[in-house]
């Protein structure tokens, strides 16, 4: 069914040849007297079977009766195939199966092929060959009618799952929802309102197209009742009223009106407007319905999707205050221990230097306890500096992450022994608001390695792109069950580390095995970044010829 509708039809009529248009033009003449009484005889079977005054009109337009109603009139065949393709989209809307319809046409041909075995004996081989083949082409063109509503159907659908998919937030799936089913209907204008709980009212979710202008809200009130089913509201008729924007009153002449219905009741309500009276057909409105339910489904995980993703921002930002807070702790600590603790060790130091010195010649077993109580003193002093260093970097507030990250390195390799190679490349930068986090996960990291390991090589890879900040460290050591570290209450810090990444939005993977070493991989989103980058480029785009150099 490649070919368009127009080529079909005209591929038809060149089917139907001259000669044929001709003999059934001249088989029209000599049943015209007829023609009346047979279509009310097949009404009348039509109704008897249960047929309605809409599907009768649409199966007596697609039978040879109806061909030879056109040949008649001198519209054969052009105007037959228009009718029994209208007609034929008609019949599948209004529900009725393409093999009902193929017997009505087989029952219609054999009644005409009844009335010319007595009025024409002798052609009757020939007359009836001519009447099959009409209804041989009347099937053809039935066919591609029904596919071409039923495709149009299956794409209204795929396009509503697409949306669903694709759509970024809940506003954006409501606008594509409301295109795809306006298109779909052929309408002028599309709105779905959808319930407000907490506020007892309606708000209006979208409106298409996008030009519409509409009011936000609508209070609750005693129409809900009367829209809990779907409505056909003409202007002029009872009902008009619910039309729930008041400029369409004035503007459309049909409203299509359909319940959203959830769980709690009445949840939404879809109203699509035309410009002229337009009634919808069983099939219309049934998959009206369908895409009601799909619309409602993907509103609500949409809208929880939203929820969600702004209850993980808020998180993220709560994660954020506790990592400032934290800094900010630390940072008091070190310094009550810099100025009070410190201090004071310094001044004791100085004291028993100086208890050391006036003991000299006097008592040597005093003189030699000074001088190891002094080491003491000096050796905590020299502790105190590591912790006050750990606690609160004095290099990473004046010389930023990379200077920090390289010394924290160094000071590794002095204390544990283990030969590091390090590529901290960060060409874009890393924001404020994550140095200290990157800092921390990398001492962290290293620690871990220091205190556990037994490593005698550690690679350490911290790099900053569009997408964010990338830190990679991996070491040759005796490695260790992961499932069991991370089920210990300490975990090896482990447990500490991945909580605060996945706080702040990011990925933490952790791999080992005894004997294989570790590796720790962590992923941090850094939105600045990419913002920068963006930035930068646009600046560099505007250039012209031989600027920015």
């Amino acid at each position: 069914m490649a070919a368009t509708r127009s080529e079909q039809l005209a591929e038809l009529v060149s089917f139907l040849g001259g000669n044929v248009v001709g003999q059934v033009r001249q088989l029209a003449r000599f049943l015209r007297p007829e023609l009346l009484r047979l279509h009310k005889q097949l009404a009348a079977a039509w109704k008897k079977r249960g047929f309605d005054a809409r599907q009768r009109k649409a199966l007596a337009s697609v039978t040879s009766l109806g061909a030879l109603a056109s040949a008649s009139e001198g519209r054969f065949p052009e105007a037959f195939l228009e009718q029994v393709d209208y007609h034929g989209r008609r019949l599948a809307k209004l529900d009725v199966p393409a093999a009902t319809v193929a017997r009505e046409i087989e029952r219609a041909g054999r009644l005409i092929s009844e009335r010319l075995k007595s009025a024409a004996p002798g052609q009757i081989g020939e007359l009836d060959a001519l009447r099959r083949q009409l209804d041989l082409v009347a099937l053809l063109v039935l066919h591609h009618a029904y596919y071409c509503v039923r495709e149009a159907e299956s794409e209204a659908f795929q396009e509503l799952f697409r949306a669903e998919l694709e759509a970024r937030s809940h506003q954006e799936l409501i606008a594509r929802c409301l295109e795809i089913l306006g298109c779909w209907s052929r309408a002028d204008a599309a709105r779905l309102y959808l319930k407000d709980w907490g506020a007892r009212r309606w708000v209006l979710a979208g409106s298409w197209p996008a030009t519409e202008r509409a009011e936000q809200q609508l209070a609750a009130g005693g129409w809900e009742r009367r829209l809990r089913r779907p409505r056909l509201i003409l202007a002029g008729g009872r009902g008009w009223e619910l039309v729930l924007a008041p400029a369409w009153r004035d503007l459309y002449a049909t409203c299509w009106s359909v319940p959203l219905v959830g769980a709690a009741g009445l949840e939404g309500i879809l109203q699509l407007a035309f410009p002229r009276q337009y009634e919808w057909l069983p099939r219309e409105l049934r998959v009206l319905c369908l895409a009601a339910e799909r619309i409602l489904a993907a509103s609500e995980k949409a809208r929880m999707a939203e929820e969600l993703a702004a209850r993980e921002e808020q998180i993220r930002r709560l994660a954020e205050q506790m990592v400032h807070l934290e800094e900010t702790e630390r940072r008091r600590i070190s310094e009550e221990l810099h100025d009070e603790a410190g201090q004071s060790l310094l001044c004791l130091r100085l004291r028993l230097e100086m208890l050391e010195q006036q003991a000299a010649g006097l008592d040597a077993g005093l003189q030699a306890s000074l001088g190891e109580a002094r080491r003491m003193v000096e050796r905590s002093v020299e502790e105190i500096r590591r912790v006050v260093a750990d606690l609160s970097p004095a290099v990473l507030e004046h010389l930023g992450l990379e200077a920090a990250i390289r010394r924290l390195v160094s000071r590794f390799q002095r204390t544990y022994g283990i030969k590091v190679a390090a590529s901290v490349r960060l060409g874009r930068g890393v924001p404020k608001r994550l140095e200290r986090v990157v800092y921390r996960l990398v001492q962290e990291c290293l620690t871990n390695a220091g205190k556990h390991s037994r490593a005698r090589q550690l690679n350490l890879s911290l790099h900053s792109d569009d997408k964010g900040v990338r830190l990679r460290v991996e070491d040759d050591g005796v490695g260790f069950d992961v499932a069991r570290a991370l089920a210990h209450s300490r975990g090896f810090g482990f447990l500490g580390m991945q909580k605060r990444v996945e706080l702040l939005g990011g990925r933490w993977e952790l791999e080992s095995a005894p004997g294989k070493g570790t590796r720790v991989l962590i992923e941090l989103p850094a939105p600045e970044i990419a913002a920068g980058g963006r930035r930068a480029a646009s600046r560099g785009a505007g250039l012209g010829p031989g600027q920015g150099k």
